[in-house]
This record gives structure tokens, C-alpha cells and sequence, in this order.
């Protein structure tokens, strides 16, 4: 899985406090009965982040402090005899690749907090849930914005070798006959000159890439590669579904990233 992007994050210094007094309960404390250790260690910790207000990057927590945190306001499950720390740290960690988590971490020792742009993800998502899916100006306006892609992943294929063109507009081959891109590259070998083809499906989003994906995979009827390339945070690329790149794998497609 590649990722196309321009270097935006900046590094973030680990926002360590010795004390985090909370006047108030911002959100009610979430039982952790009946559910299993590691639902309960996302729960609790989701719970400690967002009671805490460490909600972007700039205002963290780290894993040492939510393990004492924890020990302290849910005692019976996260104590040394009920839960050692080092199993309570795996299963912590393990919520940064969980896409039903809203806890993010940008990397090592840079602490944990809640993402906006998960909660945002999630809202926009909700929303487009409710909208007819099939509706003439969705369609026309998903691909309006699919366009505002086309120019970085021509500057790729050009980077890789390729001529490279928008072929979004023709249609001639049917549905899923025509990617958005395409790129050619001549290749000198020992029997003459041949001719490499790479086309590129792009998407502005996940949102239902289980369908999508596949036009990038029927487009290696004609291509010697084909990628499925969509938009997404960047904040949040650790938690995009291990699925896609099994699939990926399956029907030997590249996947490109087009971090924000």
C-alpha cells in the first residue's frame, strides 16, 4: 500500500501532565461489565480521553497515564492482579489500527487522544448512509470531486515513467471498461520495443470501497497494473481496513493513498 502525499504532519511533542483535575463528569462513566478485556481497555480509554478533553493531537495522553488512570477509576478490571500493564499497553495500542475506535496516536511515545476527524469521518459517513445512493446528482457531484484528484495522480504516474492521461470521460468500453487514468510506458527488451499499461480507479473517499475496488480490478482485463487510489486523513491512514489490502493482494492490484 502506497502513499501519495506531501509531508503535512509536523511533529507533535507528548503532552505528559502530573495532574488533570476534572471539575465535572463531561460524558458518564461506560460500564465495562460483560464486555471482553480488550472491548473493555477501548471503552475505558475512550472514556479517560474524551472525560479529559485530549481531542487532537496537541493535547495527549500517554499510555503510562492512561494505565494509571484506569487502575484508579475502574480498579476492579485494570488492577496489577486482574490485568497486567503489558497486556493492558498490547490491547491499547491495538485501538490505533481498530476502525471501530476513535483513539489515534501518531506514533511512538507521542501519546493517545480522541480524533475529531474520526468523529467527522463517522458523521459524514451517517449522513451519506440517509441519501439515495443512486441519485443522479450524487453521482454527478462524487465525480466532480474525483476530478480534483486527477492532477496528483497524473504528476505519480509521470513520476513513475508513464505518459499519462484522463480518460475518465470515455465511456465506449461499458460500465467499469474505462478507468479514470491511464498511463503507457515504452519498455526496451531483447525482442523489440513493448508497451506497459497502468490504469488508476480513484475515489474521494472508503466510503463503500468493498464495490469500488472492483473496477480497479476488472480494469487488468487490458493493463498490466491497475490501482485503486482514494483520499484519506492522514492522521487516520493506520486505521484503514485490513481487508482492502487483502483484497488487494487477492486480485494483485496496487492501492494508492492520497494523504490529507
Amino acid at each position: 500500500m502506497e502513499q501519495v502525499t506531501n509531508d503535512l504532519a509536523d511533529e507533535c511533542t507528548e503532552s505528559l501532565q502530573t495532574k488533570d483535575v476534572v471539575d465535572e463528569e463531561v460524558m458518564q462513566k461506560p460500564s465495562l461489565d460483560n464486555l471482553k478485556t480488550y472491548q473493555k481497555v477501548k471503552a475505558a480509554c475512550e472514556y479517560i480521553l474524551e472525560n479529559r478533553e485530549k481531542l487532537d493531537s496537541t493535547t495527549t495522553l500517554s499510555s503510562k497515564y492512561l494505565y494509571d488512570i484506569a487502575q484508579g477509576e475502574f480498579s476492579e478490571q485494570f488492577s496489577e492482579f486482574s490485568l497486567s500493564k503489558n497486556t493492558f499497553l498490547q490491547y491499547l495500542s491495538n485501538t490505533v489500527k481498530d476502525t471501530e475506535s476513535s483513539i489515534n496516536c501518531l506514533g511512538k511515545k507521542k501519546g493517545y487522544y480522541i480524533s475529531s476527524i474520526v468523529k467527522v469521518v463517522e458523521e459524514k459517513l451517517t449522513i451519506n448512509e440517509e441519501i439515495e445512493a443512486k441519485s443522479e446528482e450524487i453521482q454527478v457531484a462524487r465525480k466532480q470531486k474525483e476530478k480534483l484528484l486527477y492532477p496528483v495522480l497524473e504528476s505519480w504516474l509521470i513520476a513513475q515513467g508513464y505518459q499519462s492521461s484522463n480518460v475518465s470521460s470515455n465511456r465506449s468500453l461499458g460500465k467499469w471498461g474505462n478507468p479514470d487514468l491511464a498511463g503507457v510506458n515504452a519498455l526496451d527488451n531483447f525482442s523489440g520495443v513493448s508497451l506497459e499499461i497502468v490504469t488508476v480507479e480513484a475515489k474521494t473517499s472508503l466510503e463503500n470501497w468493498e464495490q469500488w475496488i472492483f473496477e480497479a480490478i476488472s480494469h487488468r482485463r487490458f493493463a498490466n497494473r491497475s490501482y485503486f487510489a482514494f483520499a484519506h486523513p492522514e492522521e487516520t491512514i493506520s486505521k484503514i481496513p485490513q481487508d482492502l489490502r487483502y483484497y488487494a493482494e487477492l486480485y494483485n492490484i496496487g492501492v494508492l493513498v492520497l494523504s490529507l
